[in-house]
């Protein structure tokens, strides 16, 4: 993860080591400031699993699905901004203590996700009756429109995927 990525909640990372960096954006790491902006309070990156050690002067790396510790209930989650850098050790999961933690992520990675998005200005209010524009995963682009309380259709994909949202109608 690196400085600027944002939780579910719309928060975002405030802090990076500067001297490690992706793309020229400095990576953020385990106990980073955050400000989250569902519950409007700084909080605190957490590990919510194992992570293989992977060190920045002695901090940490954050990885995508690491939590945000702040007012909010349940945990707010990370999702990395960028798709070209990860970690892999799956083979050594089990030697960690984590064997039944890997079945269940690699389940729920297979298993269909149904999801909604809410759109939302930048005060947090609802885009209420706003078009919008969906692309899935196989680039086929669905248009619709939210409904009173901001909310898309449910879109259904086969694991784990990014979806692109815009507001309005693109082609």
């Amino acid at each position: 993860m690196r400085l600027g990525d944002k939780s579910t909640a719309g928060g975002i990372v405030l802090e990076g080591a500067e001297n490690c960096t992706h793309r020229g954006i400095p990576i953020t790491f385990i106990g980073a400031k955050v400000w989250c902006e569902g519950c409007k309070s700084h909080g605190y990156i957490e590990s919510a699993g194992p992570h293989r050690n992977a060190t920045m002067r002695g901090k940490q790396q954050a990885l995508e699905d690491d939590i945000c510790i702040c007012k909010c209930s349940p945990p707010p989650v990370f999702s990395a901004s960028q798709a070209s850098a990860s970690h892999s050790w799956e083979d050594e999961w089990g030697d960690m203590g984590y064997a039944a933690s890997l079945a269940a992520l690699l389940d729920r990675q297979s298993a269909t996700h149904d999801e909604r998005f809410k759109l939302c200005d930048r005060a947090g209010n609802p885009l209420a009756d706003t078009y919008y524009t969906v692309r899935l995963p196989s680039g086929a682009t669905v248009k619709g429109v939210t409904d009173s309380n901001g909310y898309t259709a449910r879109y259904q994909t086969d694991g784990e995927c990014r979806i692109a949202v815009y507001i309005g109608h693109k082609k």
